[in-house]
């Protein structure tokens, strides 16, 4: 079955346009690398799978329904974004609303990883560094197992060793519980060991998607 499937996608705003006819199926259980130099059409992509952004132009289905303003599908949808949580924010908070908003969300497991990376519940999202901040929500999106799950630019501040402790993290539970993961970046070689396929855009027009073999 196929998670997604786009028919000519096209978005605008106002008179530019970010996505340029993009056609294209994606089946479930992959791990799918989206990449594509800053300005490409990445996070515009990603924002109308997860629902919030209406097309301009085309279709867009998502495990067969439009996600667009569509809560049956947007339960099974989990977008990656450091910049969704208040600053007042306390983390415990958080994580304690994220295992309300997705129905397969493992509480055990993001506390376990909070402890592991040394974050404080009781700390509030403002206090967070950058990097703490994209560690944090990597860990709200793992722990979602959302049957979409999708990491916009995961690695922005994070340095190299946390990028490869959640790099194995990540592939562990893939294979444990097999879900649906776009990964979005402008290079390639951030991704490498982790994606199965890649979707290559530029300029919002999609250039190629291929197997990693």
């Amino acid at each position: 079955m196929n998670a997604v499937i786009l028919q000519n996608l096209v978005k605008r705003f106002g008179k530019k346009t970010a996505l340029d006819g993009i056609s294209l199926q994606l089946e479930e259980n992959r791990i799918i690398g989206l990449i594509g130099r800053n300005g490409a059409g990445k996070t515009t992509l990603m924002k109308t799978l997860a629902g919030y952004l209406r097309p301009t132009g085309g279709t867009v289905m998502v495990f067969g329904e439009n996600p667009f303003d569509n809560i049956n599908v947007l339960s099974d949808i989990v977008y990656m974004d450091d910049n969704r949580y208040g600053d007042s924010a306390v983390l415990r908070d958080i994580i304690d609303i994220a295992a309300l908003a997705y129905s397969r969300f493992d509480r055990a497991l993001a506390l376990k990883l909070m402890d592991y990376f040394e974050i404080s519940l009781k700390i509030r999202f403002q206090k967070l560094s950058k990097g703490m901040k994209t560690l944090f929500s990597l860990i709200i999106a793992l722990a979602s197992r959302s049957p979409l799950t999708m990491l916009d630019e995961p690695t922005t501040g994070l340095d190299a060793a946390h990028r490869r402790e959640f790099a194995s993290l990540l592939l562990k539970d893939y294979s444990d519980h097999p879900r649906t993961f776009i990964i979005s970046s402008h290079l390639i070689t951030e991704l490498e060991g982790l994606m199965e396929q890649v979707v290559l855009i530029d300029r919002g027009r999609l250039v190629f998607h291929k197997d990693i073999g």
